[in-house]
């Protein structure tokens, strides 16, 4: 009994939106020949122990819906080829463009300036997810302020925020490297995000 119930309710959930057959009614049936407002070719659905056979409409038009998913795949990776250059947040161009910078540096520049570009170039890496060439930069401004140039590389301001950034660099490494291993959150330490 529940059974024929529920092919009955399956029945009348897959013929309300079925096309109607040449007689008019939304039974369910497929029509023999479709007419007009029947344009889509219909699929029948056989269950299984049932004389009932339910037929339902084809999407419209797949080949326009395939060829709009092509165009909005060739437009996403057209973004993405920019993104690189473009994109400030996700692009590596700022990074690039510092490293140029230090390799353009004569050897007698100002310790100032060799900081900040270490600086900006240890957080452009940060942002990237670089943490390796990251530590490396901050490693080279933080020397450079304890140095015996650090009166004019900065003060102790700017080797405490060079030393905070470094800070940050290896804990975002240690995560990482979490992550990498598979550990679970509750397994010894605590989990860096």
């Amino acid at each position: 009994m529940n059974r024929a119930i529920g092919l009955t309710l399956l029945t009348l959930i897959l013929s309300a939106g079925c096309p109607k057959n040449e007689s008019g009614s939304g039974n369910g049936e497929s029509a023999a020949a479709p007419g007009p407002d029947q344009a889509q070719p219909a699929i029948p659905l056989d269950l299984p122990d049932s004389d009932v056979v339910v037929t339902y409409p084809l999407p419209p038009d797949l080949d326009a819906r395939e060829e709009s998913h092509q165009r909005m795949v060739r437009s996403l990776a057209e973004i993405n080829s920019r993104v690189p250059d473009e994109n400030r947040y996700l692009g590596s161009q700022d990074a690039r463009q510092l490293r140029e910078k230090i390799a353009a540096l004569p050897s007698d520049a100002n310790a100032r300036d060799r900081v900040q570009l270490y600086l900006q170039l240890g957080a452009a890496d940060l942002r990237l997810g670089r943490e390796r060439p990251a530590i490396q930069s901050l490693t080279a401004a933080y020397d450079l302020l304890n140095s015996d140039q650090q009166q004019a590389a900065g003060g102790k301001s700017a080797t405490a925020d060079a030393a905070f950034q470094l800070g940050v660099a290896y804990m975002r490494l240690a995560g990482d490297e979490q992550r990498r291993q598979g550990r679970k959150h509750d397994s010894q330490g605590i989990p860096i995000l």
